[in-house]
């Protein structure tokens, strides 16, 4: 840590969206703000203390993905979102808010709170059609929302939580930045929320605790 004692990051989500992260070192602990423009306000979402160390820790794709800076107690907004005010009750007791997953908190936590662009939503379902692979798994997404999957193995995020006894998937669907697959015979599906789409890259978050997005490219 520099002078300041606090370090900021940005991440890109959704719709051209960025959450900004805050982090300043205590004693035995950091103090985390998740900061991002929703209501037409730049407002703090998330505010609390935690024991995980997210500049060592957290990267987009590879491990130092991230790009961390200095940054000063005044680039931290003063509006403070309900979530935000709630959060930090646990501050006032003491209590560290510890992450088995990093992710999971910040990608259906703070990323949620962003709020949708309908526009962009529907731009983003029409490019999500297609061939993608990560380079372990193809996934065809065709016209009135058939699916097939190839190449898969069990550590995957398109396998994460996907009961063994329903292997099938045969149909998808895609809205409010949730990706969700189903097998039509069984109606058993799980839903995969989704990072960022465009015509080259589709990121799906990841089922890693400490890797933000899982990313296929289109297969021309």
């Amino acid at each position: 840590m520099t002078n300041s004692n606090i370090r900021t990051t940005t991440i890109r989500v959704h719709g051209g969206k960025e959450l900004e992260l805050f982090v300043q070192e205590r004693v035995k602990s950091f103090e985390l703000w998740t900061v991002g423009t929703t209501e037409g306000k730049r407002q703090i979402l998330d505010h609390h203390r935690t024991n995980d160390d997210l500049e060592k820790r957290l990267y987009y794709q590879r491990p130092g993905d991230l790009r961390w800076t200095e940054a000063f107690q005044t680039q931290i907004p003063k509006e403070k979102h309900a979530s935000a005010i709630e959060m930090e009750a646990t501050i006032k007791r003491r209590k560290y808010i510890n992450h088995p997953s990093t992710v999971a908190h910040l990608g259906y936590g703070s990323v949620d709170l962003l709020g949708m662009d309908r526009k962009t939503l529907n731009a983003a379902r029409k490019a999500i059609q297609g061939r993608w692979t990560d380079g372990h798994m193809t996934c065809i997404l065709g016209p009135d929302n058939h699916l097939e999957l190839s190449g898969e193995t069990e550590a995957h995020v398109l396998n994460s939580g996907w009961p063994s006894t329903s292997p099938i998937r045969d149909w998808w669907n895609f809205g409010h930045w949730r990706f969700h697959t189903m097998n039509i015979e069984t109606k058993v599906g799980q839903m995969i929320a989704v990072v960022h789409v465009d015509e080259r890259e589709l990121h799906f978050y990841s089922i890693h605790p400490d890797q933000i997005a899982h990313v296929f490219r289109r297969v021309p």
